[in-house]
C-alpha cells in the first residue's frame, strides 16, 4: 500500500511531525512518501536520507502563507509536472495543523493522521489508530551524515532577539568551548563575527549538531533537529510565547532543559545558562 503524506511547514513543525510519519511507516512495514511546500523545501536533502521516507517531493505549486496555523494546509488540487502523481498512491494524508495546536506538536500531528485513516477492514494495517507510544520520541528520528570533529557544545539560535543572543554567546565563549551553527538564510550566516567560511545547509547543520554531546539554543528548528538527533538540549528562550508546553513534547526538565532563574522562571541570564550547560554536559559525558 503506497502512502503519500503532506506537511506545509515550518521547519521546526515539519521536524516535529516526522515521528508520526515514522510510526505510520512502521505500521505499514515500508517507507512512505512526503510532500513539502517549496518554501520549506530546503529540508528535503536531509529528509531524503531518512529510512522511513521513500521519496520527498517539493511542490512548486504549494504556495503557503505565514498564518497561524499555516495555510493552505493541503496542497492545491492542480498537479504540475514537478509534483507527484497522486494516482500512484493508494492513500494521501494531509498532516498540516487543522487549527492552533492544543497538544504537544508530535501528538497534534498524530491526532490529525489518525483522524484520516481508512476505517474499512480491507486495509488491516491502518484499521486501528496509531497509539501515542508508537511515536517513540526517545528514539532519534533523524539520521545525520558523517559528523564534524567532536565539539563540547553546539550553539544554534534563530534570528529573533539576535543581538541578545550574540551577546550571550560572547559571554559564554569565555567559559565554555562553543561552536556556532549557522542556519540557512539567517543573520548568523551574514553577521556572526567568527564566520569566515561558507554558510550551512540543513545537512551541514545536522552533521554539526550530531558532533556535540550537548546543544544550546532557543526554541527553534535547530532545537527540534537536535532533539530529533537524540542530543541533550539546553534551551534559553527569551520569547514568552515559546514557553508553551506544546513546544516541549519531552518536557523541560529532562533531556530538554529550559534555563530557569532563581525565581523558577525562564531567563537569559548568562550565569544561569552557563550553570545549566555545565550540569547537562557533566551528566552527558558521565554516561
Amino acid at each position: 500500500m503506497r502512502v503519500l503524506v503532506s506537511f506545509p511547514g515550518r521547519y521546526g513543525d515539519m521536524l516535529w511531525a516526522l515521528p508520526a510519519v515514522r510510526a505510520l511507516s512502521r505500521r505499514l512495514g515500508h517507507p512512505v512518501a512526503l510532500a513539502l511546500s517549496a518554501k520549506y523545501g530546503g529540508l528535503a536533502p536531509l529528509l531524503r536520507q531518512q529510512p522511513y521516507l521513500e521519496d520527498v517531493w517539493v511542490l512548486p505549486s504549494w504556495e503557503v502563507q505565514e498564518t497561524a496555523p499555516m495555510t493552505p494546509r493541503v496542497p492545491p488540487g492542480v498537479i504540475t509536472g514537478a509534483d507527484p502523481d497522486e494516482e500512484t498512491y493508494d492513500l494521501t494524508l494531509h498532516l498540516g495543523y487543522r487549527g492552533w495546536p492544543a497538544r504537544p506538536l508530535p501528538f497534534e500531528t498524530l491526532d490529525c493522521l489518525n483522524a484520516q485513516l481508512p476505517q474499512f477492514p480491507s486495509e488491516l494495517e491502518l484499521s486501528v489508530a496509531i497509539p501515542e507510544r508508537e511515536l517513540a520520541l526517545d528514539e532519534p528520528w533523524i539520521t545525520a551524515p558523517a559528523p564534524y570533529p567532536p565539539e563540547e557544545v553546539v550553539v544554534g539560535f534563530s534570528d529573533e532577539h539576535f543581538e541578545l543572543k550574540v551577546g550571550l554567546v560572547d559571554l559564554l565563549s569565555h567559559h565554555v568551548n562553543l561552536t556556532v551553527c549557522l542556519p540557512p538564510g539567517s543573520r548568523w550566516q551574514t553577521e556572526w563575527r567568527f564566520d569566515d567560511g561558507p554558510g550551512m545547509d540543513w545537512l551541514d547543520c545536522a552533521a554539526l549538531l550530531q558532533s556535540g554531546p550537548v546543544f544550546f539554543g532557543c526554541c527553534s528548528a535547530l532545537h527540534v533537529l537536535a532533539v530529533a538527533l537524540g542530543k541533550p538540549c539546553v534551551i534559553m528562550e527569551p520569547a514568552p510565547a515559546r514557553h508553551a508546553d506544546i513546544f516541549y513534547p519531552l518536557g523541560t526538565t529532562g533531556r530538554v532543559r529550559l534555563v530557569l532563574g532563581g525565581d523558577g522562571k525562564p531567563t537569559w541570564d548568562a550565569r544561569h545558562c552557563r550553570e545549566t550547560i555545565e550540569g547537562v554536559l557533566r551528566a552527558s559525558l558521565s554516561r
